[in-house]
């Protein structure tokens, strides 16, 4: 991807040691969990001292060991630390990258849940593994738009099939209305289903104070417009049929199996391209036609 496309990109935020240094106390707790473990932390603690000769208190290598915990590069189980083998395996990912970067002489970043990236004329293509792993950059693009200098009375506009975020994430939804809100955007959406899901959705909108509006015609794609950012995604036909069949099953929200949701749509293993492009004019145009879908006087900005 090149850097002057101003798109967000969750690169992997990856914990890389500095082994056989003596300056981090992390680097030296990761040393020895390399080759001993399960240990405790008072282990841990005797073995950095007496290996390294470093004279740091119980209070520091407990500070490091937290911070590991929490960046996922340590594990713990009852009162004993040992290496995340998932860590371990995102430094390989990490370091493969980074080969076959070199050896083909690309230029794009590693990405959490991407398999690969493709650009070309202004147009960036993510192929994801899983539609939560879209969903993750879907979410990390329009954030970034909300850091932004907004213009006064700009508006964000969503048109696809389905509210599917809601049945599993309505709160997150509901404070980014409010963000929305704060900033003085206004946003608008078509929802092309008419399933008591859809109407559920539609109430919950409205209430929030985003337009809304229903349409019974079918979309093969999700698009959204968040300043002169362009997202747009066409779910695998399987899983747009598992999800179609959930909404016209359920009679509401409460019905709907959650666990399995999450196991069987989210987290399914499929290929997932979302296509992201930077286009004012198209960007505008596009505004423009979700105004005129709710019947509203289009001004210019």
């Amino acid at each position: 991807m090149r850097r002057d496309e101003d798109y967000t990109i969750m690169v992997l935020s990856l914990t890389i040691p500095e082994l056989g240094k003596s300056g981090r106390i992390k680097d030296l707790v990761i040393d020895i969990l390399s080759f001993e473990w399960p240990l405790t932390l008072s282990q841990i603690h005797n073995k950095v001292n007496k290996s390294y000769n470093c004279g740091i208190t119980c209070q520091a290598t407990y500070k490091a060991i937290t911070e590991l915990v929490n960046e996922n590069v340590i594990s713990k189980q009852d009162k004993t630390y040992q290496i995340n083998l998932e860590w371990v395996e995102k430094l390989r990912e990490f370091s493969v990258h980074i080969e076959k970067n070199y050896r083909g002489n690309n230029k794009v970043p590693l990405v959490e849940g991407v398999l690969k990236i493709k650009t070309e004329n202004n147009i960036t293509i993510l192929t994801f593994n899983s539609l939560i792993e879209m969903d993750k950059m879907w979410i990390n693009i329009k954030k970034e738009y909300y850091k932004k200098n907004i213009p006064k009375g700009d508006i964000t506009l969503w048109e696809g099939n389905h509210c599917w975020w809601l049945l599993v994430y309505p709160e997150l939804e509901y404070s980014e209305i409010e963000l929305m809100k704060k900033k003085g955007v206004s946003h608008y959406m078509i929802n092309h289903g008419s399933t008591n899901l859809d109407k559920w959705a539609k109430s919950f909108y409205e209430r929030a104070g985003v337009k809304f509006k229903i349409s019974k015609e079918t979309s093969y794609s999700d698009i959204a417009v968040f300043g002169d950012t362009i997202m747009q995604v066409s779910l695998p036909s399987d899983l747009r049929d598992n999800i179609e069949e959930i909404y016209k099953k359920c009679g509401n929200n409460s019905t709907v199996d959650i666990p399995s949701f999450i196991k069987s749509i989210l987290n399914k293993k499929t290929s997932i391209n979302l296509i992201l492009s930077k286009n004012k004019d198209i960007a505008e145009q596009l505004k423009k036609k979700a105004k005129n879908e709710f019947n509203l006087q289009v001004k210019k900005y």
